[in-house]
């Protein structure tokens, strides 16, 4: 599909058809607000992405310190026994 020259006589190879909007023709310098749109669209959900990508991390680090103070709670009952040994012993 060409564009006929009498509309665009000195722009014929800029010019191409809008895939998007169907049998509109556009400079193809300029940028479709379907495009606009599918892009926004994309921007959205590449933003979702990191929201949830972020929420992981968060949970790591959750996880990560529950798994801390686990290990302290050890340490605490560990030494509570060390005590009672001790007191056992005297």
């Amino acid at each position: 599909m060409e564009v006929p020259e009498a509309f665009y006589p000195r722009l014929p190879k800029v010019l191409e058809p809008c895939l998007p909007c169907k049998n509109i023709y556009r400079d193809i310098r300029l940028i479709c607000a379907w495009e606009k749109e599918g892009e926004k669209e994309k921007e959205k959900e590449k933003e979702k992405e990191k929201e949830k990508e972020k929420e992981k991390e968060k949970e790591k680090e959750k996880e990560k310190e529950k798994e801390k103070e686990k290990e302290k709670e050890k340490e605490k009952e560990k030494e509570k026994e060390k005590e009672k040994e001790k007191e056992l012993f005297m």
